[in-house]
C-alpha cells in the first residue's frame, strides 16, 4: 500500500486551505447568522476567519464594513479589509504564475506577524524552495506554526515532514499524531497516510478495520489511490470486519472527531 511522502503543492490547493470540518462549521455558523439577520454574530465569527488568512471571510468582514452590517459603516475600514482581499488574490495569482518572489513579499511579513495562512504559505515556500532557498527546517518552524494553530494541510505537512525526516529526525510517532490531527478534520491525504499506518503497523497496532475505514473516507473525498489500497486491503478481511469498517465509517462522518 502506497504512502503519501510528498508535500502537498499550494497555489489553487491555497485557496482551500480553511476546509477542515471545524472551520467549514464557523463558516457555516457565519453564513446561519447573517442569512438571519444576525450581523454581529455574523461580523464576530468572519472577523476571526478572516483574520487568520481565510479570503472569503476577509471579502465578507469589507462588505459588511461597507454595509454597516454588525458594525458602524466605517468606509476606511471597508477599503482596508478590500484592499486585504485583493492583495491575498495578487499573491495568490503571483504563486501560480510562478512569481514567486511577488507572493514572498506579500507573505512573510504577514507570517511573522502570525497570520495562518501566510504561515502555511511560507512553510510551503521554503519546502519547494520557492523564492527562497529550499530548507526543510525552515519549512518545519512555518508549517508547525500553522498546524498548531490548527490548519490541517499543515498539520498533514508536518506528518510528512516527520515521516521522512525532512528538516527533523525521522519519527514515525510524531508523523502518526499530525496525520491523525488532520485527519480528524477531514484532510483527504492524511486520511490516506494514517490508513496505511494502520494497514502496516506503523508506530500503532496494525488495524484492518480502521485502515478500511480510513481508505473509503479518503477514497470518498478524491485520492485515488485510496480505493485501489481498500480493494487490496479488503481481499485479506472477513465480511464481519468489512461490516465494521463500514459501521465505523459512518459513525466518523456525522460526528466532528475520528
Amino acid at each position: 500500500m502506497r504512502h503519501y511522502v510528498r508535500l502537498l503543492g499550494v497555489g489553487a490547493l491555497a485557496l482551500a486551505v480553511f476546509v477542515g470540518r471545524a472551520e467549514a462549521q464557523r463558516r457555516e455558523d457565519a453564513r446561519h447568522a447573517f442569512a438571519n439577520g444576525d450581523y454581529a454574530t455574523a461580523m464576530t465569527i468572519y472577523r476571526q476567519l478572516a483574520e487568520r488568512g481565510d479570503a472569503d471571510a476577509i471579502t465578507q468582514v469589507a462588505r459588511m464594513y461597507a454595509e454597516g452590517q454588525g458594525v458602524t459603516f466605517n468606509a476606511a475600514e471597508a477599503a482596508k479589509w478590500y484592499r486585504i482581499a485583493s492583495d491575498q488574490y495578487n499573491a495568490l495569482s503571483s504563486y501560480d504564475r510562478g512569481d514567486y518572489a511577488k507572493a514572498l513579499a506579500f507573505y512573510r511579513p504577514l507570517a511573522e506577524k502570525g497570520q495562518l495562512m501566510a504561515e502555511y504559505m511560507l512553510g510551503m515556500m521554503y519546502a519547494n524552495g520557492q523564492a527562497v532557498p529550499l530548507d526543510y527546517a525552515q519549512a518545519m518552524t512555518w508549517l508547525r506554526k500553522a498546524a498548531d494553530d490548527g490548519e490541517a494541510k499543515a498539520q498533514f505537512n508536518v506528518g510528512v515532514l516527520y515521516f521522512k525526516g525532512l528538516g527533523t529526525p525521522r519519527n514515525f510517532d510524531e508523523a502518526l499524531k499530525w496525520y491523525r490531527r488532520a485527519a480528524d478534520q477531514g484532510e483527504p491525504a492524511a486520511l490516506f497516510n494514517l490508513g496505511s499506518m494502520y494497514a502496516k503497523g506503523e508506530s500503532v497496532a496494525k488495524d484492518a478495520v480502521n485502515a478500511h475505514m480510513l481508505y473509503s473516507l479518503a477514497a470518498a473525498r478524491g485520492v485515488e489511490a485510496a480505493g485501489d489500497a481498500k480493494a487490496q486491503l479488503a481481499k485479506t478481511m472477513s465480511a464481519a470486519q468489512i461490516t465494521e469498517a463500514e459501521t465505523r465509517e459512518r459513525a466518523w462522518t456525522a460526528k466532528p472527531e475520528l
